[in-house]
């Protein structure tokens, strides 16, 4: 299940920036120094806080960092295939990184498949591919211009 998403910030944007900037951050603080949680891991890109572990960097190998850094990775392990599972599950996030869409229309798509995904995994709902000997390679249309055939989504542009 996903409980976060913070989509209102462009491909480029760097995760350190979006993390200063996340309500979220403010949150996971509070309940750090109100003693209700531990901490988060992240990747390399996110500042290291005490309530948010990094990996080291460049740790030598066989050392207790280079063991960390095994751990954290197979720990964060989870979010990247969920994150892959969102991907194959609605392939329209797999296209190319740069937008083809309006910002706001972007931002309601992916809040849309979280949404839709976090809906599939409490109903039960298999991946296509689970369900189909030889997995089907989708191509997603290009974009539509239209808002008449965008209102079928439910989404607001």
């Amino acid at each position: 299940m996903i409980n976060n998403v913070l989509a209102n910030y462009g491909g480029s944007t760097h995760v350190s920036f979006i993390w200063g900037h996340s309500a979220i951050k403010d949150y996971v603080q509070e309940l750090h120094n109100n003693g209700e949680l531990s901490c988060l891991i992240g990747d390399s890109g996110y500042p290291l806080q005490p309530f948010l572990m990094i990996p080291f960097q460049n740790p030598l190998e066989d050392n207790p960092q280079h063991r960390f850094n095994f751990a954290h990775i197979r720990a964060r392990n989870c979010v990247e295939r969920c994150i892959g599972i969102l991907k194959i599950r609605f392939r329209c996030l797999l296209r190319e990184r740069f937008l083809r869409y309006a910002p706001n229309f972007v931002y309601n798509l992916i809040e849309a498949c979280v949404n839709l995904h976090n809906l599939c995994l409490k109903e039960g709902v298999t991946l296509l591919n689970e369900l189909v000997e030889d997995p089907i390679d989708f191509d997603v249309p290009p974009p539509v211009n239209q808002p008449k055939q965008l209102a079928v989504l439910g989404l607001q542009l």
